[in-house]
C-alpha cells in the first residue's frame, strides 16, 4: 500500500496469497490492516489495483469482503 500525498487516498497494489495458505483470513487481514494508517492519515477513499479481475473473481471476493466497490473513475480533458 503507498499513500498519495497530493489527495490523501491510498492504494493498494494487487494484494494476493499463495494457493497453498488461501482461506483463513490472512488476505483480508493484511488489506484491513493497510487501512487503519491510511484513514489516520486522513483517507476517506482507497483504491485498490484489480487487474484482471474478470479472470480472478477470488480476487474480487477479497476486495469486496473489506468493503471495496467497482468504480470507474476517468479525467475528461
Amino acid at each position: 500500500m503507498w499513500l498519495d500525498e497530493a489527495n490523501k487516498t491510498p492504494e493498494f497494489e494487487p494484494v494476493g496469497t499463495h494457493p497453498g495458505y488461501r482461506r483463513p483470513g490472512l488476505g483480508r487481514a493484511m488489506l484491513l490492516h493497510g487501512t487503519h494508517p491510511a484513514r489516520a492519515a486522513g483517507a476517506t477513499c482507497m483504491t485498490v489495483a484489480c487487474l484482471g479481475a474478470p479472470g480472478h473473481p477470488e480476487a474480487r471476493g477479497l476486495y469486496r469482503s473489506v468493503g471495496f466497490r467497482k468504480s470507474c473513475s476517468f479525467i475528461r480533458s
